[in-house]
């Protein structure tokens, strides 16, 4: 399993739960928008449990990529028994490589709210 260690997003949870986020392939982290003339772009989710939310995203098609790891928290380069403790401020997240011509970000974004309960703080 790989973790994500080299995008550290200081935007609150609830950003990310309600509109998701966007890496581009340059680093930059924004909200999405179309840009139908790039061939991959990569989208954080935090829905919970990461070995949940991987199963999500792994079949469907137009997506090349799906990484478990972490965001946001205070310990570089945390251990999942350290981010198991709940004292790291990290939270379980997918890195989801996808193809926009293939799948469009909302279309990721559906399956992610139906595999998640918002009203849960831990996803």
């Amino acid at each position: 399993m790989a973790i994500i260690t080299s995008v550290t997003l200081t935007a609150s949870l609830l950003i990310v739960l309600v509109f998701g986020l966007i890496v581009r392939d340059n680093g930059t982290v924004s909200l999405p928008v179309n840009r139908s003339e790039v061939s991959s772009e990569t989208a954080i989710f935090a829905g919970g449990c990461f070995w949940c939310m991987e199963w999500v995203f792994e079949n469907l098609t137009g997506v090349q990529e799906v990484v478990a790891g972490y965001t946001g928290g205070h310990v570089r380069n945390p251990t999942y028994s350290q981010v198991s403790t709940g004292n790291t401020g990290h939270y379980e997240a997918v890195l989801v490589r996808y193809d926009p011509k293939a799948i469009t970000y909302m279309d990721l974004l559906d399956q992610f709210w139906h595999h998640i309960d918002p009203t849960d703080p831990g996803g």
